[in-house]
């Protein structure tokens, strides 16, 4: 794998990865509105993460237009596959994410059961 695929694939990981954990947070503010309790910082954080996925988009559509206009690796199958190909370092530093994300994860299954 290339460096310039690598990045690709790393941006595009973290890209479905910001979309996953916004996508959390909207379904908890959805939840929480139907009693009127949606608190209005969680909708401030939910259009932060918006705006971070939207800005990890637009830079992959720049960066890597004939990519992106292929769809490469946009397929979950086609991702796991080409992890074990990145360097040690970016298979870390994209662990983290995922670990990030898992936390993220916990967190707003602990604010649905409050």
């Amino acid at each position: 794998m290339t460096d310039q695929e690598e990045a690709y694939l790393a941006l595009l990981c973290l890209r479905n990865s910001t979309f996953r954990i916004a996508q959390l947070y909207w379904t908890y503010i959805k939840l929480r509105s139907l009693t009127g309790q949606a608190p209005p910082i969680l909708i401030i954080m939910l259009s932060v993460l918006w705006e971070k996925q939207q800005g990890l988009h637009d830079k992959l559509v720049s960066a890597y237009p004939e990519d992106m206009a292929a769809e490469k690796w946009h397929g979950q199958d086609e991702m796991n596959d080409r992890l074990g190909d990145m360097t040690i370092q970016t298979q870390e530093d994209l662990q983290r994410i995922c670990q990030t994300e898992m936390q993220m994860m916990q967190l707003v299954s602990m604010m649905i059961k409050q």
